[in-house]
């Protein structure tokens, strides 16, 4: 082998030696499929080499390199794809379910006791619902009740809903007034009155949204012509979750687009 062959030789061999050195610091560190791919470039550094003239010892020490570092990227390929199946097989199947009836009501109620961290609520009306009726059955529901016991429970709860005004709500003024006032006595819950809150949904711990037509009135839970969905999709959860806050802070759209302003207006249910 002339001088060049042999610098070159050398060049291309501590290369591939550096790939595997950092292949090995790959794989204790469990990246596992990055150090399969520096496997596989050291070992196609050393095939190369095998074409050059070399001593018989030293092609056999490479060729057995080539075989080693090949069988040990299969492996750890397969450890990687393995673990990648394992991901996503824990991942949270996607599901959707419609609701028609007093369904509504009962999933509803379901939703806010089985929450953990965190309740938003959007609703154009919000009254005392203490029972609904299901198959010929009183099912108690106690709207209200659940949202302070999950409050005290140190649930965050935040609610934006209408202003009890009666240019706005007519006769339903008088139960938006008294539910509202009673939250506000009772717990921790936050409130912000808007005049357009007319989306209606439920975004429990950042995971589920249950959406649709009801209002959180007797009539609405009941499922007296409305219809609803709860889901665990992603996006529709991102969406109604950016929805909510965009809402809150008062920087959405049709925030922004507001010349009523009751959100930011000093407000007192006790007023009425």
């Amino acid at each position: 082998m002339s001088n060049n062959g042999k610098s070159e030789f050398e060049r291309d061999y501590r290369k591939a030696w550096k790939l595997a050195v950092e292949a090995i610091r790959l794989e204790q560190q469990e990246q596992f499929e990055e150090a399969s791919k520096n496997y596989i470039m050291s070992a196609e550094i050393l095939y190369k080499l095998l074409e050059k003239p070399l001593k018989p010892e030293l092609s056999n020490r490479i060729r057995n390199k080539c075989f080693e570092y090949k069988e040990r990227a299969e492996l750890l390929k397969s450890i990687s794809e393995k673990r990648r199946r394992e991901r996503n097989a824990k991942k949270t199947k996607t599901t959707s379910t419609v609701l028609h009836g007093p369904e509504i009501g009962l999933k509803a109620i379901e939703i806010l006791r089985d929450a953990k961290s965190e309740i938003m609520i959007m609703s154009y009306l919000l009254f005392e619902v203490k029972t609904i009726r299901a198959e010929n059955k009183i099912h108690p529901i106690n709207l209200l009740g659940t949202l302070i016991q999950k409050s005290k429970n140190g649930v965050s709860i935040r609610i934006i809903t209408s202003p009890p005004d009666v240019q706005l709500l007519g006769k339903n003024m008088w139960k938006q007034s008294n539910s509202i006032k009673r939250l506000l006595t009772e717990s921790n819950v936050q409130i912000k009155l808007c005049n357009f809150a007319h989306s209606k949904f439920i975004v429990a711990d950042g995971t589920l949204v249950f959406r649709g037509s009801a209002n959180l009135t007797h009539s609405g839970l009941s499922g007296k012509g409305d219809i609803a969905e709860i889901t665990n999709d992603e996006y529709i959860v991102n969406y109604y979750t950016t929805l909510f806050n965009e809402r809150w802070r008062n920087v959405h759209k049709s925030c922004r687009d507001c010349n009523e302003k009751v959100c930011i207006k000093e407000y007192s249910i006790f007023e009425q």
